[in-house]
C-alpha cells in the first residue's frame, strides 16, 4: 500500500503546470472526515510463537473520524489542521492450536491503539481537484487494549472466551507521525483523501536489548465534505 501511495504522488506531481484548487485564495473551509484504516506497528517480527505453532502478523483495522479547518494562500497551496480520533495497532492472524488434547481456535488477536490526534498537514495542488500533501501528526493514546477471541471444541459443544486485557501502561501515550498522502475534491465538493502516517516515535514503552523499537504505520481512506466559511 505504501509503495502504491508513493507512485500516485510522483504521477500527480507531473502535472503540475496545470495545478490549481476549487478555492480561491484567502478562502477557509471546514471539513468533516470520516474513513477507515489499516495500521500495522514496524520493526515488528513478521512470526510471533504461541507454544509450537508460529502466528504471522498482519494489519488490523478500525475508524477515523474528524474535522478539518484549511485556508488557502494561493490557488496551488494551502494548509490544514484539525483534530479527531484514530483507531490503530496490529494484529496477528487466525490460527488452531491444541490445549490438553483439545482442539482449539484463536481469532481477532490483535493490539488495538487509539489516539486522539492533531494533523497539520500542508496540501499542493497539483491538478484541478488533485492535492499532494504532508505534515505532522501529533496523537495522545486513549486506548490500548490486547484482544482476542478462542473457541474450544468439547463433546460437540463449542466454548467461546473473549479476552480484553488492557495494556496502555506498556505503551507510549504521546506518539508523533509524518502523514504523506493525497486527495482529490469533487466539485461538490466532496473529498476522497488516502494518506500513509509515518510513525517517528516509538509505540513500546521500554526498549528491549538487541530489538528494533516498534513504531505506528496506518494507512488512513477517508471522505469528507467541505463547507465555505
Amino acid at each position: 500500500m505504501k509503495k502504491m501511495l508513493l507512485v500516485a504522488l510522483v504521477a500527480l506531481a507531473a502535472l503540475g503546470a496545470d495545478a490549481q484548487s476549487r478555492f480561491i485564495p484567502g478562502t477557509l473551509t471546514i471539513q468533516p472526515r470520516l474513513g477507515v484504516t489499516g495500521a500495522e506497528f514496524t520493526n515488528m517480527p513478521p512470526y510471533m510463537d504461541f507454544g509450537d505453532v508460529k502466528i504471522k502478523a498482519e494489519p488490523t483495522g478500525g475508524l477515523m473520524v474528524g474535522v478539518d479547518l484549511e485556508y488557502y494562500f494561493t490557488d496551488r497551496v494551502s494548509l490544514a489542521g484539525g483534530i479527531g480520533f484514530m483507531q490503530a495497532g496490529a494484529g496477528w492472524q487466525d490460527f488452531n492450536y491444541v490445549e490438553d488434547g483439545i482442539k482449539a481456535r484463536m481469532s481477532g488477536l490483535k493490539i488495538e491503539t487509539a489516539y486522539f490526534s492533531i494533523p497539520v498537514v500542508a496540501n499542493w495542488y497539483v491538478a484541478p481537484g488533485f492535492a499532494l500533501k504532508g505534515g505532522v501528526l501529533f496523537g495522545l493514546l486513549t486506548k490500548a487494549e490486547l484482544q482476542s477471541k478462542s473457541q474450544v471444541w468439547v463433546d460437540g459443544t463449542t466454548i467461546t472466551t473473549r479476552i480484553g486485557a488492557s495494556c496502555k501502561s506498556a505503551v507510549n501515550k504521546f506518539d508523533v507521525s509524518i502523514p504523506v498522502g493525497l486527495s482529490y475534491e469533487f466539485k461538490f465538493p466532496l473529498v476522497i483523501d488516502a494518506r500513509y502516517n509515518f510513525g517517528l516515535t516509538k509505540v513500546n514503552k521500554d526498549s528491549t536489548p538487541g530489538e528494533k523499537d516498534s513504531r505506528n504505520g496506518v494507512f488512513v481512506l477517508s471522505l469528507g465534505y467541505k463547507f465555505r466559511l
